[in-house]
């Protein structure tokens, strides 16, 4: 499963290593329900699975993991509990997975997450009481959603009930812009160089690459990510972008009414170091321009109207430009205001916390500041260095990222409590003032405790419209799409893959209810649709896909048998569709049967005169139907069908097959016209019987019984019968078993 990320990527650093050169191993770690008595048993009950974010130095472990995000202090039932423990106590457990790599490529780790998650359900899965809560905090909301999608992609299980977001990065995480063109002045030459912890932590390891949405490597004005974050993002729209056979919910921190970053103005200093010149303040009137300072370095945040400066470096002094290994005079940096007039470092969102040693809510000068201080200091022999900080309080995930909101004209800025915004989540929690990214506050444990355990809101959006659809059946390229939805005022389309909509787009932003989907290279896609209800309300996302058709190049219909007598079944046999995923029998035009495989064997004929057609009708999953002919039929019909008190569940089977008597369908079948209703007493013999005739098993019983079960897993997948023995009579039920 690596070798395709290997091959999107050339930057050489693809995973940490030991120092003997093999891979850091990942670790999940198991906090079992109640006392963890259960881990002696192997028991695993209500799982919730705790991805870690992101740490870039790998310097959190399992245990700062739980007691910083997971046993926290809050109420419940009026007392003060540790959340984590409380939650144990319920009957929950959490498995813990530790990133040994925290700043690798995000689909690396997703791989992890993903053999973890088979590996659960392997082991634990026949003791769970009910599906995985899977949540990813920040960096881990994207491995998450991204293992998930991938899962699904390649039809792998996941047993996932609910994805859960975590104040996560979905349309980019922020570090100012002048912030890191202020780290990469004075880190990227001179005496920082070697020194590559603060650049690769803060903006310039693989994995924040992959999740900044403006990265000093893209050398723009404009917010631009680093050439990582596209192609993440590609390999995330190759898997369909988000899981669909789970519940998708986004708990953010930040405030979801438009209250900006109370912390941080736009275009105000994040950071400035600054040296003066001794005995220079008393030349009045000489001073202007910096030039009384040997250095005086300044970053800020970016504006959220035109363009201003977000850094402002001036050294001059010989010493520091050698040891600095930087220009002479001035360097600026410039930033343009983001979507809409507004700014990533105060837009409302979850605020930067303590990446530089600083606690919530501590005064103190970071670890950053002190070491630049120092540093001044050692070289001047001067106390004359001044600073100003404030680079623990800029937004760092945007709430319109984190709840992935998806507005035709983007505003970090926009509030969404009072819409139903679109968004590919089934419901956001949000805060109505913002809090320290991926903080847990008493609410926020609630709202999270309320999805485990099943306490689901009304959602935010109406739902999905419905879709018809309507393949030309002289273009294969070619199918036509009519949507409805109530109240619909007009609706949204997106394509992926290399379809179009309406002959040359791959979106269309309040359009009419029908479009015509075309597909250039005959590769197919997927096609979205939500409907807007006046100008602030979206319904809920309707996808589906859409593949081109193939030939039936070889149908190859052939009967099996076509004159069945007196309680025969019919049987004809097709060649498999590609894609197919079951097939429909139709005689003069009235479906007679649904099958899973090419084959049919069916009693449910209209017994009315020979030579009628019988036409198979082979349906993918796409929707897409392909229609070959068959040949005529000579039914034997006198004395009607047979009905049999036997149930077989499940039908289809993998492995495991059950056979009982069950009285109420022989009852049943007494009403019905023209059926002969067979009721067996006990069974004492099991024939398995393939399509052609031939015995594959015989389960003979010395003491009769109601209810057998039956191990069918030696047995390749195709259509079978069962024929059940009481000893007096016997009679064949059709079994398909499908792997």
């Amino acid at each position: 499963r690596l070798t395709p990320i290997n091959t999107q990527y050339s930057n050489p650093q693809l995973e940490y290593k030991n120092a003997d050169g093999d891979p850091v191993k990942d670790t999940a770690y198991f906090y079992f329900a109640g006392n963890g008595s259960s881990c002696n048993t192997n028991v695993l009950t209500k799982p919730i699975v705790f991805i870690d974010g992101f740490d870039p130095t790998n310097s959190r472990d399992v245990k700062k993991i739980y007691e910083d995000y997971i046993n926290v202090n809050v109420v419940r039932n009026s007392q003060q509990v540790k959340f984590g423990d409380y939650m144990l106590n319920d009957g929950y457990d959490f498995v813990i997975l530790d990133f040994k790599h925290g700043n690798d490529l995000l689909e690396r780790n997703a791989m992890t997450l993903v053999s973890l998650i088979e590996r659960l359900n392997q082991q634990y899965g026949s003791t769970m009481q009910q599906g995985i809560t899977l949540i990813g905090p920040s960096m881990g909301s994207l491995i998450a959603q991204y293992a998930l999608a991938y899962m699904e992609k390649n039809n792998i299980p996941h047993n996932v009930q609910t994805y859960i977001s975590f104040d996560g990065c979905h349309q980019g995480a922020n570090v100012p812009i002048g912030l890191q063109n202020y780290v990469e002045y004075f880190t990227r030459r001179g005496i920082f160089k070697k020194n590559k912890a603060i650049r690769e932590g803060l903006y310039n390891g693989l994995a924040a690459r992959q999740m900044l949405a403006h990265h000093v490597s893209a050398n723009s004005q404009f917010p631009a990510p680093d050439a990582l974050r596209n192609i993440f993002l590609q390999n995330l729209s190759a898997v369909n972008e988000y899981p669909q056979l789970c519940r998708k919910v986004a708990l953010i921190n930040g405030a979801k009414n438009g209250v900006l970053n109370p912390n941080q103005n736009a275009n105000s200093t994040l950071l400035r170091i600054y040296t003066q010149r001794k005995g220079w303040k008393s030349i009045w009137g000489l001073c202007q321009d910096k030039i009384c300072m040997k250095l005086d370095w300044e970053c800020k945040t970016a504006p959220n109207t035109g363009t201003a400066k977000v850094m402002e470096n001036w050294t001059v002094e010989p010493l520091f430009n050698l040891l600095f290994w930087v220009p002479l005079g001035k360097t600026n940096k410039y930033a343009t205001a983001a979507w809409g007039n507004s700014a990533q470092d105060n837009a409302p969102g979850g605020t930067f916390g303590t990446f530089f040693g600083t606690n919530p809510g501590d005064i103190n000068e970071s670890n950053f500041v002190f070491l630049l201080k120092e540093t001044m200091y050692l070289l001047t022999g001067s106390k004359r260095t001044s600073f100003t900080q404030h680079i623990n309080d800029f937004t760092m995930m945007p709430s319109y990222s984190a709840a992935d909101i998806r507005l035709p004209n983007k505003n970090l800025y926009a509030r969404f409590d009072n819409i139903c915004p679109p968004t590919p989540f089934d419901y956001i929690y949000a805060p109505t003032q913002n809090e320290r990214h991926v903080s847990v506050s008493a609410q926020g444990s609630q709202w999270f405790e309320n999805e485990v355990k099943g306490i689901l809101p009304t959602p935010l959006n109406p739902p999905a419209p419905n879709v018809y659809r309507n393949y030309e059946t002289n273009d294969c390229n070619t199918m036509g799409l009519i949507a409805s939805g109530a109240n619909a005022t007009c609706y949204d389309w997106s394509v992926t893959g290399d379809l179009k909509i309406n002959g040359n787009l791959t979106t269309l932003s309040c359009g009419s209810n029908a479009v015509t989907i075309t597909s250039d290279f005959g590769n197919g896609g997927n096609v979205s649709v939500s409907t807007r209800i006046g100008s602030t309300c979206f319904s809920q996302n309707k996808t589906i896909c859409y593949t081109p058709c193939l030939a039936w190049e070889n149908p190859n219909f052939q009967w099996i048998w076509s004159a069945p007598m007196t309680n025969e079944p019919l049987q004809a046999q097709v060649d498999e569709y590609p894609g197919a995923i079951y097939y429909q029998w139709f005689i003069n035009g009235q479906l007679v049967e649904t099958t899973y495989s090419g084959f049919l064997s069916t009693y449910n004929w209209p017994c009315t005169s020979e030579g009628e057609g019988l036409t198979v009708l082979a349906v993918t999953d796409c929707g897409r139907t392909v229609t070959v002919g068959g040949g005529t039929y000579s039914p034997i019909c006198y004395g009607g069908r047979a009905a049999y008190n036997v149930k077989l569940y499940p039908n289809p089977a993998s492995s495991n097959l059950t056979v009982s008597l069950d009285e109420t369908m022989v009852s049943k079948a007494k009403t019905q016209k023209d059926v002969k209703a067979v009721e067996f007493k006990e069974i004492l013999q099991i024939k398995i019987i393939d399509k052609l005739g031939n015995i594959k098993k015989i389960v003979k019983y010395s003491k009769g019984s109601k209810t057998v079960n039956l191990n069918v897993y030696d047995l390749p997948s195709d259509v079978y019968y069962i024929e059940v023995s009481d000893g007096v009579i016997q009679g064949k039920i059709p079994l398909i078993i499908k792997r």
